[in-house]
């Protein structure tokens, strides 16, 4: 028998499969879950995502390794926080990400896939449609919903800073040991300005230095590394018929699932790069492409090319034009963006 007395705002029951209370640790923040979430996280379309990781190839050499589901209900604990009754903006928040396939965004590269797409299909699906229909909402609105039609607090097309980014801007600093102010103490201080997340001037300052971090995250040597050669691995599976690249097929994917055709391929080029990937990614070495460098035939390129920017409001406006501080920082943000080449060490 569990033990509930010990000081911890965490009880035995969101450990039970019939719970009906989320408990959200970055954001310390307890949910209590409709009959429709409840019955959508027992899907395997949400399941699977426990098994995707969010940063990427970079969560096999980083501290960033949590799942793409614990992402999702940290949009979702934030969507219910600010606004608990809209049934509809938390499956939003839900279910915005169910499209991601393995490695979330390395898969990207694959022509013809697209994890939104991907995402939308799933959630007018049998599986997914059928639930949400049973319990009153339409399948398409929530799909519009996800791609920002209309503009709302999980989605904007804007460049300010909505729940998704604020998540991850908080969640991948958060693993990597920045827990200072908590995430839990930050909240405190949001607000939404329409479909945006607002707040004091202090308090933007401190999501724009987690912003800028996270833009350090996407270019640090090593993620680098991972995200080219798993790249390289995938294109060349592709390429030889190894796996079948089906957008739908990808998107029923984990990272494990991935990693075992590829490991199976029984392809020494696929298996050498797996090697070095998992085994000694701390003897690749990374630098950045000058421009018009001419590259050898067959280099391991990547391209960070979109900066996360998405800024908070102060008194209404961007806080950019209201810090210079802000503004500094955002501008080195996209000084960041640019083309890298893996080269072999010892």
């Amino acid at each position: 028998m569990m033990n509930q007395h010990f000081p911890s705002p965490i009880d035995a029951r969101p450990f039970t499969p019939a719970a009906a209370t989320l408990w959200e640790p970055v954001w310390n923040l307890r949910v209590s879950l409709t009959p429709c979430e409840r019955d959508l996280l027992d899907t395997w379309s949400l399941r699977r995502l426990n098994f995707v990781r969010t940063f990427g190839a970079g969560g096999l050499v980083m501290p960033t390794h949590h799942s793409r589901l614990s992402h999702v209900l940290g949009v979702l604990a934030l969507a219910a926080h600010f606004q608990p009754g809209n049934e509809a903006l938390r499956l939003a928040a839900l279910l915005h990400d169910v499209g991601h396939g393995p490695f979330s965004h390395s898969l990207e590269s694959l022509p013809d896939f697209d994890h939104h797409q991907a995402g939308h299909e799933l959630i007018l699906g049998p599986e997914i449609g059928i639930i949400l229909q049973r319990h009153g909402h339409d399948p398409a609105h929530i799909v519009a919903l996800t791609g920002s039609k209309p503009p709302n607090p999980v989605r904007t097309e804007n460049d300010l800073l909505h729940l998704d980014h604020l998540d991850f801007f908080v969640r991948d600093p958060f693993a990597c040991g920045w827990h200072t102010p908590p995430p839990a103490e930050l909240l405190t201080r949001l607000t939404l300005d329409g479909p945006n997340v607002a707040t004091d001037l202090v308090t933007a300052e401190h999501l724009v230095e987690r912003i800028l971090f996270e833009n350090r995250l996407f270019v640090a040597p090593i993620k680098v590394a991972a995200e080219a050669i798993l790249e390289r691995v995938v294109t060349l599976a592709s390429q030889k018929g190894i796996f079948d690249t089906e957008p739908h097929t990808i998107a029923t994917m984990t990272d494990r699932d991935l990693l075992a055709r590829l490991s199976g391929a029984n392809d020494p080029e696929i298996e050498a790069l797996l090697e070095r990937l998992l085994h000694r990614p701390h003897t690749l070495h990374v630098r950045r492409v000058v421009a018009g460098e001419a590259l050898l035939e067959g280099a391991l390129v990547v391209t960070f090319s979109k900066p996360y920017l998405g800024q908070p409001l102060v008194d209404g406006q961007p806080v950019s034009q209201v810090s210079e501080r802000a503004a500094s920082m955002l501008a080195e943000a996209r000084t960041l963006v640019g083309t890298f080449v893996v080269e072999s060490g010892t």
